[in-house]
């Protein structure tokens, strides 16, 4: 059996039926499926609109969207609707919606049918008030000609010229002005509601419409506003050029200070006048006003802050270089130049690159010295901001060109350089190799010692990991003018290097270091060896083994490289040490030998291996010799000892 395609063949009852079980969503969507569903359930629809009753299911944000109800069902359906009073609580009439979308042919469906022009919203407002904050100019001069009040206010004493301004309306506010009486008081009023609308653009327009109205009623623009407020400043403030222009021609004096002691230029270098789309115009005509007065447009205020260092400050580069441009200057003297030298290193890099050419004064060598050491102790730490390791680049950078004399080798009172802080940084790591690279740029000795004897090669040494830092720990190796250097401590680059994994390294400092220094052992007593072991590295255990170090060498504590085995997990270096010639039987300063500990923690597999190595009992540790019985019994077992 062949069904139709449509459902238009449905009974109109069974139609209004299923829409009863809609909600407003799905019937909206129904509707515009057929002309025929659209006149049978139109009705349900504008009943479900009207009768919202809870702030949650309100639609009132929606009232726009009546603009758009032109279809004769809905005509139909008001114009045989009982009553203008809407059921919805947050509003009182049916002229209320249809003002607020602008719906003309609804409004005077509405007007024609007595509704009250003057009945009163939550807010006091009337449907005039509404209908001219939409910008409806039919629907106001609709609500006008049939006698509503053209000076009505609510509840916050605002008349229709006033919401017209303070929505940002123009084109209201220049049919209102034509169709109307206005005092000065109101036309002032609207004029500074204008000031404040949100888009500057939208400010230009609803200024415009005013002005010329205040001026043909005899209005002079004094400098300040209704509210004490300065009208120039505010204008500069907001970036509003086209107004700042406005009231300098009408003589309003640039050089006026807030109590503060800004000046409209210094006023609009601190505020959020970057948001206009001519960012640079008001500066521009507030330094050519001032300038053409003969005054200085770059004096500081009050807390010695002129144009330049908010503008520094805020990384206004273009801003920045209009003010070079027109003869301001700025040092690093005081605590507003070093702020702005500090956000110089830290800003935008082309705000950096402007300074270094146009401001030298911005740059002294103690400062710079300074900076660079609290910068890379920040670093160190790990406490700095995420443009820390930006700032250290540009001080180098400015040490490499030679703009400015920076000795980056300068000591702080441990005798640490900045590149002894930068090596030990492990927050940065992946800017860390970069900033080591341009301090030998830059001329810092990689050799020179701190007050504990560490040079910045066994800082580094001392901080990385067995994948980081590999290459430019190379680098220093091989710049290193002092391979053979002990710390205070006795440690050598071999013995950070071991204990580090660092492999690459170790081999780069066997065929360089001397004998000697190969086979020194720290005032702990460490050798290298003793440190490859702790760092289970056979690789490196077997580089350093074949350079002749004692492999029986003691610490002070009397154990071996082997004995440092105890707790580890690879058997493979166990077996290496044995190879080499490790006694399995000396014993530690407290008469353990290397089994020992692998006894107490059941490493079966290096117990077989010391055993295998000629391991003998341990005279006075029962459980240790029970274990080394049971798995030299194993061993022979199995075929693996005789």
């Amino acid at each position: 059996m062949d069904f139709p395609t449509s459902l238009d063949f449905f009974p109109a009852e069974l139609v209004i039926w299923i829409g009863e079980f809609l909600d407003r969503k799905t019937l909206a969507a129904f509707i515009r499926t057929s002309k025929r569903y659209a006149q049978l359930l139109t009705p349900q629809l504008l009943t479900l609109w009207l009768s919202c009753k809870t702030g949650k299911y309100c639609f009132r944000r929606n009232w726009p969207e009546t603009q758009n109800w032109k279809s004769s069902h809905i005509v139909d359906f008001f114009q045989n609707f009982p009553s203008d009073v809407s059921q919805i609580y947050c509003c009182s009439t049916l002229l209320f919606r249809f003002a607020d979308g602008g719906n003309l042919e609804l409004v005077k469906l509405m007007l024609s049918r007595g509704a009250d022009l003057e009945a009163k919203g939550a807010n006091g407002e009337t449907p005039l008030h509404i209908a001219t904050s939409g910008g409806h100019i039919q629907v106001v001069q609709a609500l006008l000609e049939a006698g509503a009040d053209a000076s009505a206010k609510d509840r916050y004493g605002d008349t229709l010229l006033q919401r017209a301004a303070s929505m940002g309306k123009p084109a209201m506010i220049r049919y209102l002005i034509s169709s109307g009486q206005y005092t000065l008081e109101a036309l002032l009023e609207a004029f500074e509601r204008g000031m404040k609308c949100f888009f500057p653009k939208v400010c230009a327009e609803v200024c415009a419409e005013v002005w010329p109205a205040l001026e043909n009623a005899g209005y002079k623009f004094n400098a300040t506003g209704t509210d004490g407020q300065i009208y120039l400043h505010f204008a500069a403030k907001r970036g509003l050029s086209f107004l700042v222009q406005f009231f300098l021609d009408r003589g309003h004096d640039p050089f006026r200070l807030d109590e503060k002691g800004n000046t409209a230029l210094s006023i609009a270098c601190s505020e959020v006048f970057s948001r206009s789309e001519d960012m640079l115009e008001t500066p521009k005509l507030l330094i050519n006003a001032m300038q053409a007065a003969g005054g200085d447009p770059f004096k500081a205020n009050r807390e010695g802050v002129t144009p330049l260092h908010k503008a520094i400050q805020k990384s206004q580069v273009d801003l920045v270089r209009l003010f070079l441009d027109s003869g301001a200057s700025v040092t690093a003297r005081g605590k507003n130049g070093i702020k702005c030298m500090e956000r110089a290193l830290r800003g935008p890099r082309d705000m950096f690159e402007l300074l270094v050419d146009r401001e030298p004064a911005l740059w002294p060598t103690h400062m710079l010295q300074s900076s660079l050491h609290g910068y890379t102790v920040e670093l160190k730490k790990g406490q700095g901001y995420q443009d820390t390791p930006k700032a250290i680049a540009r001080i180098l950078k400015l040490a490499k060109s030679g703009k400015a004399a920076i000795n980056v080798s300068t000591r702080d009172s441990s005798g640490s350089t900045p590149l002894h802080n930068t090596c030990l940084a492990r927050h940065n790591s992946a800017e860390v190799p970069g900033l080591i690279r341009s301090f030998i740029e830059a001329g810092a000795d990689i050799d020179m010692p701190d007050d504990e004897g560490r040079t910045p090669l066994h800082n580094i040494l001392r901080v990385s990991t067995p994948k980081s830092e590999r290459e430019i720990i190379q680098t220093m190796i091989n710049l290193s003018k002092n391979i053979n250097k002990l710390s205070k401590a006795g440690d050598s680059y071999l013995h950070l290097a071991a204990d580090a994994n660092q492999l690459r390294a170790v081999q780069l400092l066997l065929s360089k270091m001397s004998k000697d220094t190969v086979f020194a052992a720290n005032e702990s007593g460490y050798t290298s060896l003793h440190y490859a072991a702790i760092s289970e590295n056979t690789s490196i255990i077997q580089q350093i083994l074949a350079t002749g170090i004692d492999v029986n060498a003691k610490d002070r504590h009397g154990r071996t490289a082997l004995h440092y085995m105890d707790n580890k997990h690879n058997e493979s270096c166990v077996a290496v040490l044995i190879e080499a010639g490790a006694d399995v039987n000396i014993l530690d300063n407290e008469g353990r030998p290397p089994i020992h500990h692998a006894s107490i923690w059941g490493k079966d597999g290096m117990m077989e291996l010391y055993v295998k190595g000629g391991a003998s009992e341990h005279e006075g540790c029962d459980s240790c010799n029970r274990n080394i019985k049971s798995t030299r019994e194993w061993l022979k077992e199995v075929g693996c000892l005789i």
